[in-house]
């Protein structure tokens, strides 16, 4: 329609536009195609977009295959392994779990830690995800579940 109506080409961020909110709207294979179709390479941004739709509509095979693609598409990147195990650990499919971890390691794929920042009295503190060693985490989860 951009094309025919306003002359216009859509570009990346159209498309990445387009499977949000056809995603969310539960048009889970037709967003598919559409990927598909694209007239360039999508970015691994647009399948992420795709496979949260699928996480809230509960689309577990079209998120197993996006998963693959997205490992395919950055071999060297955690997120695509990390997606398809919680996937496989969710649906209790325990050796394909085991197995992606597994290919994880083989590939010398390391997860990236995350990590957060409070500032408290004008002193910033940092913390890795599930990392206890600083010692002020005791207090601060205990603060946060009292919230």
């Amino acid at each position: 329609m951009m094309k025919q109506r306003y002359r216009l080409m859509p570009s990346v961020d159209h498309y990445s536009c387009m499977v949000v909110l056809r995603g969310r709207a539960g048009y889970l294979e037709e967003t598919r195609k559409l990927i598909e179709d694209m007239p360039t390479e999508p970015r691994a941004g647009v399948w992420a977009a795709l496979l949260r739709a699928c996480t809230i509509h509960k689309a577990f095979d079209l998120r197993e295959y996006i998963g693959k693609h997205l490992i395919n598409l950055q071999p060297n990147h955690s997120g695509g392994y990390a997606l398809l195990a919680n996937l496989y650990s969710r649906c209790q499919k325990w050796d394909s779990t085991a197995q992606i971890r597994k290919l994880m390691k083989e590939k010398g794929v390391k997860k990236i830690p995350r990590y957060s920042w409070i500032e408290v009295n004008g002193a910033i503190h940092e913390f890795t995800a599930f990392d206890r060693s600083n010692s002020e985490s005791y207090s601060l989860n205990e603060m946060m579940d009292s919230l």
